[in-house]
């Protein structure tokens, strides 16, 4: 990433799905926000071959998103970027659509960030899916005739976004020094007593942090509030509040100037860039932070609706070893 438009490759994403009422693991009552638990009909889901206890998995690091090697029913090899803000599998590119499975398929709408129009995908079920020792059986696979919106992911051709299905199954351990991902049986993890911990609420299948952030702006004056903030490993930037939130007001330093500050897969982001912060998350401390504060029309809501301030991505969470713990609500930084 160079600037911050370039920094803004945001994969956060909410596959919607209009007037169904709210289940599963949705911590409020979004009616319209909601999608199917699983996308798929008798679902075995994500498991390890045979009886190993992890699968490491070597990554790519495209623009701070970690992007991995897939292999689909057919034997067809792609890539997918691993996305902590997103519920399924999202598959990119009409090519595919004579290797998936549409019995009994329905339409779906990808929401994410962004002030355009949001994708139409259709839902294949009953799909197999491998990435490294890790097998999917009954996957459920949302296809988007359209390729991947963003072009730097594009050119390295990267096809598909993986997310919750995965993390709800293993403890995910993220080395971004050694570009490796490990997936490992919940039953055989134990934790770092020296990694720093924070507990995590999965709302709506992503992973949020309530905890006291501190931010020292040019005139050392140090502001501290609770805010909600999800931990995206699908996002490439530092850090983004939510127009809505309760606390966008506190990164407003100086008289910051409206722009589009990157793209999402809604389309263009607009708001305004800070730069150069120092900020204090639950005792990690973080130098020379961007906090982007997206506009009304891009990212209102998701402080509206899930009453969340932001998220932390990618540039940030590459700094360290991250362990995603779903099953037990705990994050591991070291």
């Amino acid at each position: 990433m160079i600037n911050n438009t370039q920094k803004l490759k945001l994969m956060t994403t909410q596959l919607t799905k209009t007037r169904v009422p709210c289940k599963g693991l949705l911590c409020f009552p979004l009616i319209y926000l909601l999608i199917f638990n699983t996308y798929s009909t008798g679902s075995k889901g994500f498991s390890l071959l045979g009886s190993k206890k992890e699968s490491k998995v070597k990554f790519e690091l495209i623009d701070n998103l970690i992007v991995v090697p897939i292999q689909l029913n057919s034997g067809h090899r792609t890539k997918a970027v691993v996305d902590t803000g997103i519920r399924s599998v999202v598959l990119y590119g009409r090519k595919f659509r004579e290797q998936l499975n549409f019995t009994n398929s329905r339409d779906v709408k990808i929401n994410g960030l962004g002030k355009g129009r949001r994708q139409q995908g259709k839902l294949a079920i009953n799909n197999a899916m491998r990435i490294g020792d890790v097998l999917g059986e009954g996957v459920g696979i949302v296809s988007v005739d359209e390729k991947i919106p963003f072009e730097i992911l594009s050119e390295n051709g990267v096809e598909a976004i993986l997310g919750y299905q995965l993390f709800s199954n293993f403890i995910i351990e993220i080395d971004y020094l050694n570009n490796e991902i490990t997936f490992r049986d919940p039953i055989y993890f134990t934790a770092n007593p020296e990694a720093h911990q924070f507990d995590i609420e999965v709302i709506d299948t992503k992973p949020y942090i309530t905890t006291t952030i501190k931010i020292k702006n040019e005139h050392s004056e140090i502001l501290a509030h609770d805010m909600k903030v999800l931990l995206d490993t699908g996002a490439a930037l530092d850090m983004m509040i939510y127009h809505g939130s309760k606390n966008a007001k506190l990164f407003a330093l100086g008289k910051p100037k409206k722009e589009t500050i990157g793209q999402g897969m809604n389309g263009e982001i607009g708001g305004y860039s800070t730069t150069d912060l120092s900020i204090d998350v639950g005792g990690v401390n973080l130098e020379s932070i961007s906090v982007n504060v997206a506009d009304r029309r891009s990212g209102n809501k998701y402080s509206k609706y899930y009453g969340v301030d932001g998220l932390i991505g990618g540039n940030v969470l590459k700094q360290y070893k991250v362990t995603f713990d779903y099953i037990n609500g705990d994050v591991y930084l070291e």
